[in-house]
């Protein structure tokens, strides 16, 4: 069961990233700008005039779309580990991550041809990194759980 879900939550992963990247180099930076926007409304304070706010979003951008790569890719991570995981495979941490990298550069390639939009070398390595986080963060968060599950289950046979 807990393969069906996860290999679901992968198909909606790959499918949003799919299409982010088939947005055109002006729909990618509406999307991105839009985000900015709804961020600074909650965070700057009032009293920028609106080509301060424009200057900030035209700064800030840049970050906030690579930020954007690194935690999708996390999640991708978590995902892609987890349903690994599932399947008993050896070296489930290994062949995560040159998946997920595969998935990056076939993204990237995808954007190569879209209008407006181009292939970095540097969003792979963001996208792998990000992948990377994501299993370690699932390791750590397994490792923490069995360990607090174990002391409740030595807890229950000592009573």
């Amino acid at each position: 069961m807990n393969r069906v879900i996860l290999g679901i939550l992968l198909i909606i992963w790959v499918s949003t990233i799919f299409m982010f990247s088939h947005q055109g180099g002006e729909q990618s930076s509406g999307t991105s700008q839009g985000t900015v926007r709804i961020v600074l409304e909650n965070i700057i304070p009032n009293h920028l005039t609106e080509n301060q706010r424009e200057e900030l979003i035209q700064k800030i951008e840049p970050f906030i779309r690579k930020l954007a790569h690194y935690v999708i890719y996390i999640i991708g991570g978590i995902l892609i580990y987890s349903f690994m995981t599932t399947f008993l495979v050896k070296r489930p941490f290994i062949l995560s991550q040159i998946v997920g990298t595969v998935y990056a550069i076939t993204d990237e390639w995808h954007q190569y041809f879209i209008p407006g939009r181009s292939a970095q070398i540097t969003d792979i390595f963001l996208d792998s990194f990000g992948i990377l986080t994501g299993i370690i963060l699932t390791i750590l968060l397994q490792k923490l759980y069995n360990k607090i599950w174990n002391k409740k289950t030595e807890t229950k046979s000592m009573k």
